[in-house]
């Protein structure tokens, strides 16, 4: 098992203060540093949610697609992939320090997430 993980790092986004964080973008060097891969394991995070990035969960949904099939394409054959979901972001935890990156359109869209990966 190898980890390959960044902070802060998102589905498809190029993040405004910290370059290299656009999964879509960095999947395929990752890949290729660490070929054969039997099994890619995605563990979603929130970071897609952040409300400067204004994203409704079906545009979410669709990155994820788009991440999933780049993934395929320059992965190992046969290769299967694994999605783990992100946790829901609540209400109670815009008061603290994450009310810097969220905001309540950030949990109305995290909790609409699941429904539009299950769709996609």
């Amino acid at each position: 098992m190898i980890e390959d993980c960044a902070n802060g790092r998102t589905i498809a986004f190029d993040d405004p203060i910290c370059e290299y964080r656009n999964g879509i973008k960095q999947i395929g060097a990752s890949l290729y540093c660490n070929n054969p891969v039997d099994l890619l394991v995605i563990m979603l995070g929130i970071n897609d949610v952040r409300y400067v990035y204004n994203a409704r969960p079906p545009f979410i949904a669709r990155a994820l697609q788009s991440l999933a099939e780049k993934a395929f394409t320059v992965g190992t054959p046969g290769m299967r992939v694994l999605i783990v979901t992100p946790p829901t972001l609540r209400a109670c935890a815009l008061e603290g320090p994450l009310s810097y990156y969220y905001d309540e359109d950030s949990v109305r869209s995290c909790e609409g997430l699941a429904p539009c990966y299950e769709a996609t």
